[in-house]
């Protein structure tokens, strides 16, 4: 999972301006989400992937991301996964450190 573990490691985020992802974005976007729902045991791929991982990544305000929230549910993303691809992320950004080191010290063994 390339894509997930690049977007732990950045700690760039995204802006509420960019959450239409750039074309050259878009695929490790859509591959972020994509690595998320295999974690949490959900299938399938989306159209609006990229533009969930751009969600997911963003940083800002909790009222910035409730509207974006809403306007991917409203374009025709499942409430239900939105939720639970943030969920994910989120724990999976709050240990980012210890994932982090523990791959490190695995590629020295």
């Amino acid at each position: 999972m390339p894509e997930l573990a690049r977007w732990l490691a950045d700690t760039k985020r995204v802006s509420l301006d960019s959450l239409t992802p750039e074309p050259a974005e878009r695929d490790s976007l859509a591959g972020l989400t994509r690595a998320m729902r295999a974690l949490i045991d959900r299938e399938g791929a989306t159209e609006h992937d990229a533009a969930i991982g751009a969600y997911l990544t963003y940083r800002g305000s909790n009222a910035d991301r409730d509207m974006v929230a809403e306007r991917l549910v409203e374009d025709g993303t499942d409430p239900l996964d939105l939720h639970l691809l943030d969920d994910a992320y989120k724990t999976l950004w709050q240990a980012r450190g210890r994932l982090l080191r523990g791959r490190a010290n695995n590629l020295r063994d």
